[in-house]
């Protein structure tokens, strides 16, 4: 016999979409790390991000000289706050984080720029130096680059970083062609294919993204372009596949993002974080449809020769495979 929530759903649509909506509502707001209360998943996501805010400012071709003062005052609160919880000094979260600061001290003093008050603070913290791990900033070659890239499929896996570094050379669009022909071979729900993938040549319509879009700051220049993945809402049905669009249009991006670097294409990918405004402003430069909703975007460009790109030290793999 058909429960009452489901007869609901099949003859009142539009209220079970907004019944999951304002589920949905709840849940975000009581469990992102801004919200009331705390646990180890919200500081980490805290320490995590702030870090590689850190990590980003030194991975650009030309960094500020003592960039980041605020960010990192920010960061210290985390770990203090972290550790007044009572969380491991010990997690690869919080290890990361000490690092990556030792790190951008020993990057300022190449800059000419002392940071000994940040040492200083540093020191409290039970962190052995010795024991450093890759992260913070790392330097690749695009030889080396293309040698790991016929690896096999590890190969092209773990030789892809996310680019705020790219040559000079003209973008060429017949490469990008060839990576979108190959992510189309990405799974969707139920065969939808609801993914496209614009490309706007106009120098004006990619200066105008450039003011839009979240996390370009220092290298937006330096990017040839972007691509624009969205995903037709049109191609789903009722209220239990409203974030359906965001999956296949995320393992869709993926792909491309490793088949842009299989065909020596840098990418990094930035996130669409919504506003009712910024959406209204993007629909109107790029004309896009009511229907279709922006997933990502991509900043493209070819690899330079040498190349410094920002890297972060992975949880270890019980922290992510979980047996039960």
């Amino acid at each position: 016999m058909m429960k009452l929530k489901d007869k609901i759903a099949q003859h009142f649509p539009n209220i079970a979409l907004f019944a999951n909506y304002y589920n949905d509502y709840k849940q975000y707001s009581k469990s992102h790390y801004s919200g009331k209360g705390n646990s180890f998943e919200k500081s980490q996501g805290k320490i995590f991000r702030q870090t590689h805010i850190i990590e980003k400012g030194m991975s650009l071709s030309h960094p500020r000289k003592g960039f980041g003062k605020e960010k990192i005052k920010q960061l210290l609160m985390y770990l203090d706050e972290y550790i007044e919880l009572g969380y491991s000094q010990n997690a690869t979260v919080f290890l990361n984080a000490v690092h990556v600061l030792y790190q951008y001290i020993d990057f300022q003093k190449q800059l000419g720029v002392e940071i000994s008050s940040l040492e200083e603070k540093l020191q409290k913290y039970k962190v052995n130096q010795e024991n450093k791990f890759e992260c913070g900033i790392c330097h690749g070659t695009k030889k080396k680059m293309e040698e790991e890239c016929q690896e096999g499929f590890l190969g092209v896996l773990k030789s892809r970083h996310s680019m705020r570094q790219f040559s000079k050379e003209p973008l060429d669009y017949n490469l990008v062609k060839k990576a979108v022909e190959a992510a189309m071979y990405s799974p969707s729900e139920c065969n939808r294919q609801s993914v496209k993938v614009y490309v706007f040549k106009e120098e004006d319509i990619k200066k105008q993204l450039d003011k839009y879009i979240n996390g370009n700051t220092g290298f937006a220049e330096e990017a040839k372009n972007y691509l624009i993945i969205s995903s037709d809402v049109s191609s789903y049905t009722s209220a239990y596949e409203r974030n359906q669009m965001y999956v296949d249009g995320s393992l869709f991006a993926m792909t491309l993002m490793l088949s842009l670097h299989y065909y020596g294409i840098g990418s990094c990918a930035l996130q669409n974080s919504e506003t009712i405004e910024k959406d209204k402003n993007l629909r109107s430069i790029l004309n896009l449809p009511s229907n279709e909703r922006v997933i990502m975007f991509l900043a493209v460009g070819h690899y330079k020769e040498e190349f410094d790109y920002a890297v972060s030290k992975r949880k270890n793999i019980g922290e992510v495979y979980i047996e039960k």
